[in-house]
């Protein structure tokens, strides 16, 4: 059992963090707040958060609550919380590297975002940080922040507990990835890029080490920080985001992140897709209709069966004709590194009688998966197969 496993379970069972209203931010409709967190070299800390409830909630109602953790450069994104708010759900975002967005600072200030008195460590990472006790690392502070996070957002009396979900972007969706292994207690689970199996295939490693890191430091990181260490842990439904071409997360561990765990996995594979802060990847239709699906009013998302090989042949098969607009094939037949590769989109059959989407496959195919796309433009992927002849 890893370090964070074990944390984990006393996190939990721990009650609701104090709190301390946030004077420097204001923001109608939100509430600007730091909450206790573990201590960071041995002194206390707090994580700072933007808390919001869907217009009109009261206290008798019990809406659905997502917890929503930025990516590498970001912070606690108050529009983010926003966003979500108006499409019915209770929300918080936090700063999982010490941080908090004053006006003017970080990425749209151009300068890094400050730190308070009560910061824990800096993320991202925390590859520079491999000498230090591990109890003081990002990697273990970060999912402590998450954790804590959604016991908050859960102790909101117009909150339903039962129904909280979690997604990240980027270096958030790796979190997610980790806590969505240790922490049961969410409903469902969104990583945005991000995936285990860092080692593997990633920006940060190359042939199986991590880049700066000793071969010893770099297989403790391995056994304690890489989700793929707790990925066959998770059986609730996962969303699964990612673009062919994504510099940081590689469609080889994003793949083999899926295969290990254990329950339900949506996936939504676009083609060079873009990566970062973005309303692409913050307001993905996709993954609004995947939390709707588990946390709202019903299933919105078709579901495909993993895809067989036959001779030539690539098949899935399908579950909603009635939302089914059409269907492709995507495949590359480079063999370069994973960000360099090109994609091509072609034509794939649809046979309504059993429900099936079916392409012949081009000779010398490195990759290839089927897209769905439905009658609302939702793109929903099956899972990539990769030939290694």
């Amino acid at each position: 059992m890893s370090i964070l496993s074990k944390a984990a379970e006393k996190w939990i069972n721990e009650p609701p963090p104090k709190t301390w209203l946030c004077s420097h931010l204001e923001e109608e409709g939100l509430e600007a707040l730091f909450y206790e967190s573990i201590p960071f070299e041995k002194k206390a800390t707090r994580v700072f958060a933007w808390v919001g409830l869907p217009d009109g909630v009261t206290d008798k109602d019990s809406v659905p609550g997502v917890v929503l953790i930025h990516g590498g450069g970001g912070s606690a994104f108050s529009r983010w919380v926003k966003w979500w708010n108006k499409r019915g759900y209770a929300a918080i975002a936090m700063d999982c590297c010490g941080a908090m967005p004053l006006p003017n600072t970080g990425i749209i200030g151009n300068a890094d975002w400050p730190r308070h008195q009560h910061s824990g460590p800096k993320g991202w990472g925390g590859w520079d940080q491999a000498t230090w006790a591990p109890e003081d690392q990002w990697c273990y502070h970060a999912p402590a922040a998450v954790i804590k996070a959604h016991t908050l957002l859960a102790s909101y009396p117009q909150v339903d507990s039962s129904r909280i979900g979690l997604t990240g972007i980027s270096w958030g969706g790796y979190l997610t990835c980790m806590v969505a292994g240790i922490d049961p207690r969410f409903k469902v689970a969104a990583p945005v890029y991000g995936c285990g199996f860092i080692t593997e295939g990633s920006e940060w490693t190359e042939n199986g080490a991590i880049n700066g890191l000793t071969n010893e430091q770099a297989d403790f990181w391995k056994a304690n920080f890489d989700p793929s260490q707790v990925l066959q842990q998770i059986k609730t439904p996962m969303f699964w985001l990612n673009g062919t071409n994504d510099f940081a997360y590689w469609p080889s561990a994003w793949q083999k992140s899926i295969d290990t765990v254990k329950g339900p996995s949506h996936l939504c594979m676009k083609v060079r897709w873009p990566h970062g802060h973005i309303p692409e990847s913050e307001e993905t239709p996709e993954l609004e209709s995947f939390l709707n699906t588990y946390l709202m009013e019903g299933r919105q998302l078709p579901y495909v069966s993993s895809p067989v090989i036959n001779n030539n042949t690539i098949s899935i098969q399908y579950d909603d004709a009635k939302h089914l607009h059409h269907a492709n094939l995507v495949m590359t037949l480079d063999k370069c590194n994973w960000p360099e590769r090109e994609w091509h989109t072609l034509s794939a059959q649809i046979n309504i009688e059993n429900n099936s989407i079916t392409a012949d496959l081009p000779n010398n195919c490195t990759a290839a998966y089927l897209n769905l796309i439905t009658t609302g433009w939702l793109t929903v992927s099956s899972k990539i197969i990769i030939f290694t002849k």
